[in-house]
């Protein structure tokens, strides 16, 4: 309690706007801020989530063809390169990591798109979702179910889908992806007008997503909705992302990108919407790349390298 008190102490003596405002609040001549329900954005109130039947859903999808991997793997992990092999992958989720992001990056099986879809990655894929349904699929009060977390694995479960089949047995994965619709829309990331986030507006991706490939019409409206909604927060009028970091800028140009592919996949109504944004924050792009590469400016994002976004750039 005392480290804490010094912290905040040393933070109000160094910074003088915090200094300024504090004076302004003491003296009633600045408001705080407006009450709210966390986790409930107000423009959500009238959708609610109910029990998905997702029964004969799986007609529709086909399986990974997989074997149990063989070979090693080089997961590209934030801060570590991690070499698996198969005898160690029962651990993986359970080692030590230094950094919190790390663990999160397995969580999120952020390591799929950066390796791409080949056999071994499918092969990889289907054995550490098993491991995590194991030791996780109904564990839902840890790091693993982060609603940022939830939606990022839902994504890459979901792209892995598009191009080679979902991790079998198909209905208990298709139940699990229910799931996670439905945690996070109940653990969204909303806590006021001052202290939300970008998060949110990928919290709302992963309900689209979701919602789009299970056919969950409560996930699509919400996405949809925070998806747009958000994009006026997180957004100034140029298209430009109002955190100031230039990794982020692009990370949020794919994900709006992504929604408005997958809205024009389903023939969506919402599609010009998502383009309009997507064009928006693609326009900025090119003028943050300098001739001798993109300056990072801001936070660096953990979710992936900003080289692997530098394709947006043209």
């Amino acid at each position: 309690m005392i480290h804490k008190f010094i912290r905040k102490s040393r933070q109000l003596v160094n910074d003088r706007e915090l200094r300024q405002w504090l004076i302004r609040r003491l003296t009633a001549r600045t408001r705080g801020p407006m009450p709210f329900k966390a986790h409930r954005p107000p423009y959500l109130n009238e959708i609610f989530s109910s029990v998905n039947q997702i029964d004969g859903v799986s007609k529709k999808f086909q399986v990974i063809e997989s074997t149990r991997p063989e070979d090693t793997i080089h997961l590209p992990l934030p801060g570590l390169k991690l070499i698996l092999r198969p005898d160690e992958a029962e651990e993986v989720f359970h080692l030590y990591y230094s950094d919190i992001e790390t663990l999160l990056a397995m969580h999120r099986f952020a390591w799929l798109p950066l390796c791409g879809h080949s056999t071994s990655s499918c092969n990889w894929a289907q054995l550490l979702w098993n491991i995590w349904q194991k030791h996780f699929g109904d564990n839902f009060d840890n790091w693993a179910w982060h609603p940022y977390t939830a939606a990022e694995r839902a994504i890459n479960i979901l792209d892995l889908s598009e191009t080679h089949g979902f991790p079998s047995p198909i209905d208990d994965t298709l139940k699990s992806l229910a799931i996670h619709a439905d945690l996070i829309f109940k653990r969204l990331e909303y806590f006021g007008e001052h202290n939300t986030s970008n998060h949110l507006s990928n919290n709302g991706r992963g309900l689209y997503r979701l919602g789009l490939a299970l056919n969950i019409d409560w996930a699509i409206e919400a996405g949809a909705i925070i998806l747009e909604k958000e994009s006026n927060r997180i957004l100034g009028n140029s298209g430009i992302l109002r955190e100031g970091s230039s990794h982020y800028h692009l990370l949020i140009a794919r994900n709006y990108i992504d929604a408005w592919l997958a809205s024009r996949r389903y023939s969506r109504v919402e599609e010009p919407i998502f383009k309009n944004i997507a064009t928006r924050v693609l326009a900025v792009v090119p003028w943050l790349v300098l001739p001798g590469g993109m300056p990072l400016i801001g936070d660096i994002s953990p979710d992936c390298p900003p080289e692997y976004l530098l394709g947006l750039s043209g």
